[in-house]
């Protein structure tokens, strides 16, 4: 099925929601305690995403992949919200819906992110990962991303450690 990558407008905000409670969930399932997987439910996430989406900042976008019109897949991305990137921009999501997973559309999502990010006046980019998120050390690192160090992230509800990808040049990266 062919995959559309469009940017997301306020009335993407639910489900944005349901699928990054979904995913996360499923992702998290035995790197997070119980409670913070119940805490983080769809109403937790529409609670942002409509913050997000009805009072956009400054160089931030948030990106959705579509099939048949249905979001199987999201990233938000723009300017750092945590020191430790340093002057890296930040790709604060990224999330594909399950069923979706090894088709492409992470890949393309991180793609079109970078292409913003460089169009932006970025030459650079970071993320972080759970700490036993296989999966997505893998995938990141498939797409070009070092492994630079770790963190502990004091998030307002979880407090995990954190890996840093980095991509210390965006013209070279798999693009």
């Amino acid at each position: 099925m062919p995959t559309t990558i469009r940017s997301a407008v306020a009335s993407d905000a639910r489900p944005i929601a349901t699928l990054h409670a979904s995913v996360w969930r499923e992702t998290y399932k035995n790197l997070a305690p119980p409670e913070i997987l119940a805490k983080l439910d769809v109403t937790h996430r529409l609670n942002t995403w409509e913050r997000h989406l009805n009072t956009p900042r400054p160089q931030h976008h948030i990106l959705l992949a579509t099939q048949a019109n249905t979001i199987v897949g999201f990233t938000l991305f723009g300017p750092a919200t945590n020191p430790v990137f340093g002057t890296r921009p930040e790709v604060k999501h990224l999330y594909v819906d399950r069923k979706c997973q090894g088709a492409g559309i992470g890949k393309q999502l991180l793609q079109a992110a970078f292409h913003q990010l460089l169009a932006d006046g970025f030459s650079t980019a970071a993320l972080a990962t759970a700490k036993g998120n296989t999966p997505a050390l893998a995938f990141y690192q498939a797409m070009g991303g070092k492994l630079i160090g770790q963190f502990i992230d004091a998030g307002p509800i979880w407090k995990s450690e954190n890996l840093i990808i980095v991509w210390d040049n965006l013209q070279t990266a798999p693009l």
